[in-house]
């Protein structure tokens, strides 16, 4: 074994208390980052399971005033697997 093995041996085992403290950090830091992107995937993933479960509409459009049979025409549009009209108003309850 060569002198400069010898001293960098003995430096090591000098400091051994810093070197642990960086690595756990370092660990801890790995640690972190691991498990907050298996959260965000677990949480996406959630998410889109949830809107193809409840089958959620990708957009939909308000529109003030239409002819009942606006819905029909929509539902003749490629891609459109559901249309549905309703009357919707403000009211006041006393």
């Amino acid at each position: 074994m060569s002198p400069v093995h010898r001293k960098l041996i003995r430096r090591l085992l000098s400091t051994r208390s810093p070197l642990l403290v960086i690595g756990g950090i370092i660990a801890i830091g790995v640690a972190c980052s691991v498990s907050m992107q298996s959260t965000h995937c677990n949480l996406t993933g959630g998410l889109d399971c949830y809107y193809r479960d409840s089958r959620m509409a990708d957009f939909w459009i308000d529109v003030k005033k239409a002819p009942r049979m606006a819905a029909e025409r929509i539902m003749s549009v490629e891609g459109v697997t559901r249309a549905e009209s309703r009357i919707r108003f403000l009211a006041t309850i006393a």
